[in-house]
C-alpha cells in the first residue's frame, strides 16, 4: 500500500500532436515515491503486449507507482477485458557507460527574485541545472508551502539513472516545495492547473502462485 500526501493535475505540451495532455502525479511528502496515470507510459508499455491490438491499447488505464529509494516500478494497466501488472527495475533498463563520474556533480540551484502566477498566485521561480552543463538549465516554479522533500526527489532519480548511491547529498540549495511549473529554453514543459491535498492510497497485489 502507498499513501500520497498531494495529487497534482499537470498540463504537459504534445509538441507532436499540437495539443495539451493533462496527468495526475501524487507526491509522498518525503520523496520515497510518486503515482501517475499517464496514459504515454500506459500505451507504450501496453505495446509490448498488446502490439495487435490497437484497440485495446488505447483503452487501457493505468495506475504507475515509481519507488524511488529502489528504483522500481509498479505498473498496472487495465480495462474491461485486460488486466496487467508489472513491477520492473528501472536501472536495469537504462544505460549507465557514461555515469562513472556521477559523483562529481552537483545540482546548482539559483533564486532569480522573480515570480510566475499559477492557478491564480505567485510563486517564486529557481534557476536549476547541472555542475556539469550549465547551459541545460530549466525554470522551476515552487509552491513552497507545500511539505515535500522534492530535494530527495531529485537525489533518487538521479541515483536510479546512476544505478548507485552517491556519496554526497545532490544539491543542499532546493527549497522544500511542490514544483508547479518548469520551463526550458522558452518552452514550458509542465504547469499544474489543480492540487488536492487529501490523502491518495494506492494497493497493489502482483503475487501469482503457490505460497508454501
Amino acid at each position: 500500500m502507498y499513501s500520497f500526501d498531494y495529487v497534482v493535475d499537470y498540463e504537459i505540451p504534445n509538441r507532436e500532436k499540437q495539443t495539451t495532455d493533462t496527468v495526475k502525479v501524487a507526491f509522498h511528502k518525503e520523496g520515497k515515491y510518486l503515482w501517475s496515470n499517464s496514459d504515454f507510459i500506459a500505451k507504450s508499455l501496453g505495446q509490448g503486449f498488446l502490439s495487435n491490438n490497437p484497440k485495446v491499447e488505447n483503452s487501457l488505464t493505468s495506475n504507475i507507482v515509481f519507488e524511488l529509494e529502489t528504483g522500481d516500478l509498479i505498473v498496472g494497466l487495465e480495462n474491461d477485458d485486460t488486466a496487467m501488472m508489472m513491477k520492473l527495475n528501472a536501472g536495469q533498463f537504462l544505460k549507465q557507460d557514461n555515469l562513472a563520474k556521477m559523483d562529481d556533480i552537483a545540482l546548482k540551484v539559483i533564486s532569480t527574485g522573480q515570480t510566475n502566477v499559477v492557478m491564480g498566485s505567485e510563486y517564486p521561480i529557481y534557476e536549476i541545472y547541472p555542475s556539469n552543463n550549465p547551459g541545460s538549465s530549466m525554470l522551476m516554479t515552487i509552491d513552497d508551502s507545500k511539505d515535500i522533500n522534492s530535494t530527495a526527489i531529485f537525489q533518487y532519480i538521479v541515483e536510479m539513472v546512476a544505478g548507485k548511491k552517491l556519496n554526497k547529498p545532490l544539491t543542499k540549495d532546493l527549497p522544500k516545495g511542490l514544483i508547479i511549473k518548469v520551463e526550458q529554453n522558452g518552452n514550458q514543459l509542465l504547469s499544474a492547473i489543480r492540487i488536492n491535498e487529501e490523502k491518495k492510497t494506492i494497493h497493489y497485489d502482483y503475487y501469482l502462485g503457490e505460497k508454501l
